[in-house]
């Protein structure tokens, strides 16, 4: 899953944070474990560039499930209410029928 996204002025990839949640609306994103945010975002015209690995979303995704992805800013107690967010869905066996769509 790739995504694109900016940072407000002022603010660094140390401020953020990558939350997940797979059980869809009104569920709490929480941080995703076992992601690098530096080692998986690189610097483009825009912004920034974020690829979540498919073997992390294959761990997390079941057949048929939806995996929500938003790229939050912290600040201290602080969190951005405005993410980057992407939902997945792993589709069938071998991601046939999968797809990605933008949230915000």
């Amino acid at each position: 899953m790739r995504i694109f996204w900016s940072l407000p002025e002022g603010y660094t990839l140390d401020d953020v944070e990558v939350h997940a949640s797979t059980s869809g609306l009104g569920s709490v994103l929480a941080p995703l474990t076992g992601f690098n945010l530096s080692g998986n975002t690189v610097t483009t015209g825009q912004g920034y560039q974020t690829d979540v690995p498919t073997n992390l979303l294959g761990g997390l995704l079941g057949l048929g499930s939806e995996l929500e992805i938003a790229i939050v800013v912290r600040d201290g107690p602080w969190t951005s209410l405005d993410a980057a967010s992407v939902a997945s869905n792993a589709g069938l066996l071998g991601g046939i029928g999968g797809n990605c769509r933008n949230l915000t």
